[in-house]
């Protein structure tokens, strides 16, 4: 609703603003009022806390309407400064938000009502408000962390009673304060005469420790308050978190254990905690479709419990699982400022999920990571500087490269948390810094720790987002068993659908096969997919086996279309041995060279890659459903169908399924 026209004057005027108040009638407490009672004010409760009857406060309403010093918006009540700046009502207003407070309580309102009044109570710190947070501050910290940090420092409760003070510990906690909630929680631990209260800190401190990327002191803190053999909802609250420490150390056989105890847990925050826990696990399974689906189960249950911390990790993941690019849009908006206010690993997880959303589009020039860099927590520097070095090498910056890989290695002791989760980005930068350095053993031997699992289950991830230089690498090796392997384990985990995968496999599988057509076609699919450092290989890979089978003209086309992009973004390198690979057979740049041996007319005259087109042509596929089972785009497909029907001398689709179709019954 647009702000009314006459509000609008008395914000640009404070001086016509000043004769409106003049003017009107004095009623400094209706506006005082609505202060005090907030945007969700009635006129019943106006009355109320006035002593006005109620006619009377709906004639003062309507002449402040009228003269534009409040307004009803969708949200509610809204006073101009004209209204607020009122001497009388400055003088009012704390001591009816007191009041106002106990009345919005008694009338059965929702607490963070109440605590909303008690806030604008700027010097109410009765008893009665004392009493009233200390009983309500562990139900409000999780929908309201910053409210209730402030109500409990402003009324002096952090020295009541250990439950008051392990609120005060998760607000921080939720505020992103980590060394105040700590603390707080610390001294609950080492002064609380009950073990419930205690094992309560303790909670609070291994969530902090998590938060700061600190799974050993997480799992050491949950393990210490579970000796202390507490039960209950507060017992399997230890127990799951137990897990989620296990998990974020990579003990995942620890952590299903205490997974499977909590089956039947009747805690629904325990049952929260399980979801996200067991959307982890999915995931690593490569299960992406059980992952999502516990997120959703998750996201059912953040009705009945608010945990901002278990919030955040149905956002991360999904942002991790989900294919859906209006689902991850969504998810980027809620959780960008809800990690920003929780800090630590939270913001520094975030920052690398956007990133890899970003590159999932092949978008590597639009991704920058500087001030993620930054601001990066304990142990998240290793993946970021991991995976800007990546961005700048597919950016052609061999310089900034070297430098962030450096930067990851100092690092290596910080892969905790969830950073472990992203140690393959590490391994990657080490596989692409042999490959620069031309040192082929290094390189085998890191692919092989990768898939063997020397760098631990959840490194092995790195596989799905490195196929195609892995296969590579063996396939150079002459290790085919090895590349193959590589192949199956991507193929079970990846979205294929989706246009840069695509084309990575019909590189992977063109490798595999070593057909100079395979190559051909496969750089054309990786140029389209805007990824220029794959591209930049496979043009290497498809120049190479075109030079072997002595069609130098066409290796000759992707060296001239490749050269200048290569140098122009610093891939000298690769440009270098493109060249080198056609100067080999004798043909030097700005030539003609030999054309190939095959005819340009007739069946004889199509690619191995055209052939098997026209093949599914003659099936009945369309270019997309073509593209998707050839793993290459509809693009690729496209030009191939131009090519057959030039060579053949044919007009449609229909003719070369005609023609198909006589040459395999021949």
């Amino acid at each position: 609703m647009a702000e009314p026209a006459a509000s609008q004057r008395l914000r640009a005027s404070p001086v016509r603003g000043a004769e409106i108040a003049s003017r009107r009638p004095a009623m400094p407490a209706v506006v005082a009022g609505l202060v005090a009672l907030g945007p969700e004010a009635d006129v019943d409760e106006l009355g109320r806390l006035l002593d006005l009857p109620v006619h009377v406060v709906v004639r003062d309403l309507s002449v402040l309407v009228r003269d534009g010093i409040v307004w009803r918006e969708a949200t509610g009540w809204v006073v101009a400064d004209a209204g607020r700046d009122d001497t009388a009502v400055d003088a009012v207003v704390p001591a009816l938000a007191s009041r106002a407070s106990r009345l919005i309580d008694a009338s059965g309102a929702p607490p963070p009502r109440v605590a909303r009044a008690l806030q604008r109570a700027a010097t109410s710190d009765d008893e009665w408000s004392r009493l009233w947070l200390a009983k309500h501050a562990a139900e409000l910290v999780g929908q309201e962390p910053e409210l209730v940090r402030n109500l409990l420092e402003r009324l002096r409760l952090d020295r009541e009673e250990p439950g008051v003070r392990t609120a005060l510990a998760r607000a921080y906690l939720w505020c992103g304060n980590l060394p105040s909630a700590m603390a707080q929680a610390r001294i609950v631990e080492r002064t609380a005469a009950l073990y419930e209260e205690r094992a309560a800190a303790c909670l609070v401190e291994a969530l902090a420790a998590l938060t700061a990327g600190d799974a050993a002191t997480g799992l050491a803190t949950a393990r210490r308050a579970r000796a202390m053999g507490v039960g209950g909802a507060l017992g399997d609250r230890l127990a799951v978190l137990e897990a989620q420490c296990c998990t974020m150390a990579a003990d995942l056989d620890g952590a299903r254990a205490l997974m499977a105890d909590l089956r039947r847990t009747a805690d629904p925050m325990t049952t929260l905690c399980l979801h996200n826990l067991d959307a982890v696990h999915h995931y690593l399974d490569g299960d992406q479709e059980a992952a999502l689906h516990r997120l959703a189960e998750a996201e059912d249950l953040e009705s009945v419990v608010t945990d901002p911390g278990q919030r955040a990790l149905t956002l991360l993941l999904r942002l991790v699982c989900s294919e859906s690019a209006t689902d991850l849009s969504s998810t980027l908006d809620e959780a960008g400022p809800l990690t920003a206010r929780l800090g630590g690993t939270w913001s520094s997880w975030y920052d690398l999920a956007r990133a890899l959303v970003d590159l999932r589009e092949q978008s590597w020039a639009s991704v920058d990571l500087g001030p993620a860099l930054e601001r990066a927590g304990r142990g998240m520097a290793r993946p970021l500087h991991a995976l800007a070095a990546q961005v700048a090498l597919h950016q052609g910056d061999v310089a900034t490269f070297q430098k962030h890989s450096e930067v990851s290695e100092s690092h290596a002791q910080d892969a905790v948390g969830i950073a472990a989760f992203y140690e393959g980005l590490s391994v990657t930068c080490r596989i692409l810094a042999a490959e620069l350095a031309d040192r082929p053993e290094e390189m085998l031997e890191q692919v092989r720790a990768l898939v063997d699992g020397t760098y631990g289950v959840v490194a092995q991830h790195a596989i799905n987002e490195l196929m195609p230089s892995l296969v590579r690498v063996a396939v150079r090796a002459h290790d085919v068993a090895l590349a193959e392997r590589v192949l199956h384990i991507a193929e079970h985990e990846r979205n294929v659908r989706h246009r840069g995968v695509s084309a990575e496999f019909a590189y992977a599988r063109a490798l595999l096969s070593g057909d100079a057509d395979d190559l051909a076609a496969a750089f054309v699919g990786q140029a389209d997919a805007g990824s220029r450092l794959l591209a930049a290989r496979c043009a290497e890979d498809a120049v190479v086996a075109l030079v072997a089978s002595e069609r130098l003209g066409e290796a000759r086309e992707i060296v001239e279309r490749m050269r200048d992009e290569l140098d122009a973004y610093n891939l000298h390198g690769v440009a270098q041995r493109l060249q080198a690979a056609v100067r080999q057979a004798g043909v030097r740049l700005g030539t003609r060279g030999t054309q190939s041996r095959r005819g340009t007319s007739g069946w004889t005259s199509l690619t191995e890659a055209e052939r098997r087109v026209a093949v599914l042509v003659a099936e009945g596929g369309t270019n997309p459903e073509i593209a998707r089972q050839l793993y290459v785009s509809p693009r690729t497909v496209q030009t191939h169908v131009s090519k057959i029907l030039t060579k053949l001398g044919l007009t449609s689709r229909v003719e070369i399924a005609t023609a198909a179709l006589r040459r395999l019954s021949s």
